[in-house]
């Protein structure tokens, strides 16, 4: 391990996460940690002390330039130096550190949320049922043939595709015990 490692906090998306990724940052030392789906606003920094400052600061400038050029409409032309002056504003140490501390990310906090602040994650925190017959566990509304790469069975060809089981889309959600609202299970 890296003498001095480097945390990077990724959001769950796909194409941010594949094996060279991985491999490269256990070279590196560099510990990844992915934020559970639908909590960005709560966890990344960016999202919490800098995306909301500027979309206001940029909203006033161009209040500001409809002001002073009445009858006139904001063009592409005029965009990066609207955009600008409010990057200018928005984009300080002190927002910076707002945001880590905000999130519980630094210093650390695991008491900063409630589990309530998690239960939009449960909407995709459960296992998937599929009607695949060779238990693959593609999605159900997935083509798996051939080119399955989750199995050595793969269906024959011809199958019948498989159907989304529309019961489980309207599962309802149900509180931890000692709870008043989902949450994650820790």
């Amino acid at each position: 391990m890296k003498e001095d490692p480097i945390l990077l906090i990724l959001d769950n998306r796909a194409s941010h996460i594949g094996l060279q990724v991985i491999d490269f940052c256990r070279e590196k030392g560099i510990i990844m940690v992915s934020i559970p789906p639908h909590c960005t606003h709560r966890l990344q920094p960016l999202d919490i002390s800098f995306f909301g400052p500027l979309k206001t600061y940029y909203s006033r400038s161009c209040d500001a330039w409809m002001a002073h050029h009445p009858g006139q409409a904001i063009t592409e032309y005029h965009v990066a130096s609207l955009v600008n002056g409010a990057y200018q504003k928005a984009a300080t140490v002190a927002s910076a550190v707002s945001g880590f501390h905000a999130s519980g990310i630094y210093p650390f906090d695991r008491d900063v949320f409630s589990d309530a602040d998690f239960s939009a994650a449960l909407t995709t925190d459960r296992a998937l049922e599929t009607n695949q017959p060779n238990g693959c566990g593609c999605p159900p509304i997935s083509v798996c043939r051939d080119e399955c790469p989750l199995t050595a069975n793969p269906e024959p060809a011809g199958a019948a595709v498989p159907t989304v089981d529309t019961a489980l889309l309207s599962t309802p959600l149900t509180a931890k015990p000692g709870t008043t609202a989902p949450g994650p299970t820790v």
